[in-house]
């Protein structure tokens, strides 16, 4: 059932050749919040997009975003954080499949997703939405993703493309990184979902590359996806994403959402001018059409829509929401990382234990933000424990917002001292992480951390259960017994932990970044955030365990790092060289006394050191599942493009001669296996100099990635009175302006009303659009809101900013606004 349309058929050409100029300005934006515009009377029907990418955030097309709008009940998948660490593409295919079967019962066409973006810094606020620090780990999870929801008919959006790392100043921020690390790293996730998986679309991010919006860039929107990697569908921009959407139709941003008709008359205004030909309108346009073309005439028409955004499921879809609940709880079992075990799990019948912390009782399943669903069903661990016995003793322990009291406390180490073992959940508040802001550190709420060293020094055996979606610290990891992550596993994550705590399951994820002991110890740490305008990538291809392990730094937990109930043993390694791979061959033996599964992670390390690189990369990976004192088997085959690295004078992929080893284990510092391997398909490298990023001494400096760079990066200056334009925000406008510091606080009171609360920084949402209100551009805000922040408006806020007296930058430069 899958949407495959040819680029382009006589059938789309003819389709544009029949539509007047009007009716394709018109089709060039959305309709409304989610919808396409509807020109079915040309046979092109309108499209229903909505977010995802861990269940469906189906609101109603009103005309402007609002994040207090009520959305549709449905499941609510365990997020990338967590089925990335499952390392398991037909887990992933299933749950992009159940999607795909929600969307059509929900009438929805496209859903927004997956987000495929780089963990590049552990702080960065959406990284519960993201998989891994690693490009190849990302982008195979991401196409079976694809592959899972578009086999239904419905339609994948990938997302943030590209080098959209950090929350703050997402909407203006320049990433400024050299293009090897951006092949390597950050465009690799996306190149392999497009030859893998074929998405409907292409989502474009807010952030500017290298000093041009992403909108604006035909490079990024059409040469690279569609020149180089065969792209056959079409790009639309993030919400309020577009920056010039003149320079976006030459550039193939086909679709801008969402849709207000802002910038229709600048349009016309291009095309009377010469500066577009109607050609343009359809060269951008065509992919589109294709695919609404192909989705009209896919086999199986949506089923009947689920009701109004806000109803409950009726009862034969509640009857398949309950199987997709049951599935949800399998999946984050399989996504649990058991991060430390002193033989404390699982727990036997007969353990005296208890539960202590709120998360026990209140779980913490998924992230803030526009991926946010109206859960179906949500298990807590503590009645699922309960579930099976009854007399659990149980004590909030302290309160998520962090205002806890110390007999809060106290009350907890009471039922904690009649018992052997302490069960204590933990995990990182629902304010602290979201779309729209960064973390401001790695900790979790000093009460937790308090109230957890306080359990351990009453000498009892203590297995903490971690609910997050991204790294924290961890000060605590050598007193406990246990560590069982979960992650933000979804609605089932209650269940799902009860049944690794009780055996019932047994825990077979792994590590998809790494954890260093503390925030310090990220190389990004020491440059994170450094400007307001630009994020110098001054790490280069040194993301997470690349780093980590190149430079021979110590950490926490390492990238591939997770434990089971049982063991498992490699031997037997055997390699033979093909005519375009390599074959690799060993046994895997399940030495243990339980069923279990073992992920075993290829990596390359080049011993050549003619072209710098990380001291190793991962290459390949399986999930294996093997029944207790079972030996397997395995064969993983290695293309020669597993070796190459993207030559930058060459402009392509090229391979060093010279010796590789090849590297077999359980995580990236649990080797196993290694076969040294001399390589002589590909060509000589004269070994060149490359400062820090041959040495990994000290932190790399904007000099060192200059070395990178044919040209010179150019720091950009901060604004100050007289330069602001509609690329400035109102937290920066602020300061030279008296009107605007009272309209951001009286954002506040609108902001809440929106949401049906009173202002309150420690509620997720409230927090979120508060952010986006004082950091946003303010040409986002026109875009996102043109009923609240109209132009004339915007014109004013910048005549007071820029002191009455001055043009600002974006007149001066022909702005289309």
């Amino acid at each position: 059932m899958t949407i495959r349309p040819s680029r382009f058929s006589n059938r789309a050409c003819e389709l544009l050749r029949r539509l007047s100029i009007g009716e394709k300005i018109r089709l060039l934006s959305g309709d409304g919040v989610w919808r396409t515009k509807d020109c079915s009377a040309r046979g092109l029907p309108s499209l229903f997009l909505c977010d995802g990418p861990h269940g469906l955030r189906k609101q109603d097309n009103s005309a402007s975003v609002r994040m207090g709008n009520p959305s549709i009940r449905t499941v609510c998948f365990p997020c990338a954080c967590a089925t990335a660490n499952s390392w398991d593409e037909s887990l992933l295919f299933e749950i992009g499949r159940r999607l795909g079967e929600l969307a059509r019962s929900g009438q929805v066409d496209i859903v927004l997703g997956p987000s495929v973006n780089i963990k590049r810094n552990p702080l960065c606020g959406r990284n519960f939405e993201y998989f891994s620090e690693d490009p190849l780990l990302s982008g195979r999870l991401g196409a079976a993703w694809v592959r899972g929801l578009q086999g239904q008919g419905v339609g994948a959006s990938v997302k943030h493309f590209c080098a959209n790392n950090q929350e703050t100043d997402r909407t203006r921020s320049s990433s400024v990184l050299d293009e090897r690390t951006l092949r390597e790293i950050y465009l690799k996730p996306f190149d392999i979902i497009v030859r893998e998986a074929d998405p409907a679309t292409l989502m474009c991010s807010y952030n500017r590359l290298n000093g041009t919006y992403l909108s604006d860039s035909r490079r990024f929107l059409h040469d690279i996806p569609v020149g180089e990697w065969g792209f056959r569908g079409f790009v639309l921009s993030d919400w309020g994403a577009v920056h010039d959407r003149v320079a976006g139709i030459r550039a193939g941003l086909a679709l801008e959402m969402p849709g207000t008709g802002f910038f229709d008359r600048s349009i016309r205004r291009a095309l009377r001018r010469g500066d577009l030909a109607e050609s343009d309108l359809d060269a951008c346009l065509s992919p589109m059409v294709e695919w609404i073309l192909a989705r009209a005439t896919t086999p199986g028409a949506p089923d009947e829509p689920t009701g109004a955004p806000d109803s409950g499921p009726s009862a034969s879809a509640a009857s398949s929401l309950d199987e997709h609940h049951r599935f949800a709880r399998e999946a984050a079992a399989r996504c649990a990382v058991l991060l430390k075990n002193d033989g404390l799990l699982p727990l036997r019948p007969d353990d005296s234990f208890c539960v202590i912390g709120a998360f026990a009782e209140t779980p913490r399943f998924q992230g803030a933000g526009s991926s946010a669903i109206h859960s179906y069903q949500v298990d807590s661990l503590l009645d699922s424990l309960r579930a099976v016995r009854a007399d659990i003793p149980y004590s909030r322990g302290f309160a998520q917002d962090g205002d806890t009291d110390d007999a809060t406390g106290d009350a907890a180490l009471a039922v904690a001292a009649d018992c052997d073992i302490v069960v204590v959940a933990v995990g990182l508040p629902d304010a602290e992480e979201s779309e729209g802001f960064d973390r401001p550190h790695m900790r979790l709420p000093v009460v937790q951390d308090e109230l957890v060293r306080r359990l351990c020094a009453l000498e009892k055996r203590v297995a903490v259960v971690l609910s997050a979606g991204s790294v924290v610290e961890m000060p605590w990891a050598d007193e406990v017994r246990a560590i069982l992550h979960m992650h933000l596993g979804g609605e089932a994550a209650g269940s799902a932990c009860a049944d690794l705590l009780l055996g019932a399951a047994n825990p077979g994820g792994k590590l998809a970044e790494s954890h260093p002991f503390q925030y310090d110890d990220h190389i990004t740490s020491r440059f994170w955030l450094e400007s307001e305008t630009q994020s110098f990538y001054r790490e280069g291809l040194f993301v997470g365990y690349r780093y980590y392990d190149s430079a021979v730094r110590a950490v926490r937990f390492p990238f591939g790092h997770g434990l089971s109930y049982t063991r498992f043993a490699y031997d037997r390694l055997a390699v033979a060289s093909g005519e375009d791979a390599i074959d690799l061959s060993f046994a895997l033996t399940n030495t243990g006394d339980r069923d279990g599964e073992e992920i075993v992670q290829v990596y390359l390390s080049d011993r050549t050191r003619s072209v710098f690189k990380p001291e190793q990369e991962l290459a390949a990976f399986r999930k294996i599942p093997l029944a207790r004192g079972e030996t397997k088997p395995v064969a993983i085959r290695l293309p020669h493009s597993a070796f190459a690295h993207y030559d930058v004078e060459a402009g392509g992929w090229r391979i060093a001669n010279g010796l590789y080893e090849i590297r077999i284990g359980a995580s990236s510092r649990d080797i196993r296996l290694v076969w040294p391997l001399s390589v002589d398909f590909g060509q000589a490298y004269a070994p060149a100099p490359a400062g820090w990023y041959r040495t990994l001494e000290g932190t790399p400096g904007i000099g060192d990635l200059q070395r990178l760079f044919p040209d010179p990066i150019v720091p950009e200056p901060p604004y100050r009175r007289g330069t602001y334009d509609v690329n400035a925000s109102l937290g920066q406008m602020a300061g030279d302006s008296w009107f605007v510091r009272l309209l951001l606080r009286l954002s506040a009171g609108i902001i809440a009303r929106d949401l049906g609360i009173r202002p309150d920084p420690r509620n997720p949402k409230y927090r979120m659009m508060m952010a986006s209100a004082r950091d946003s551009s303010l040409r986002t805000l026109m875009l996102m809101s043109p009923e609240r922040m109209p132009k004339a408006l915007a014109r004013f806020l910048l005549f007071t900013a820029n002191g009455g007296f001055r043009r600002h930058r974006g007149q001066r430069n022909g702005s289309t606004y």
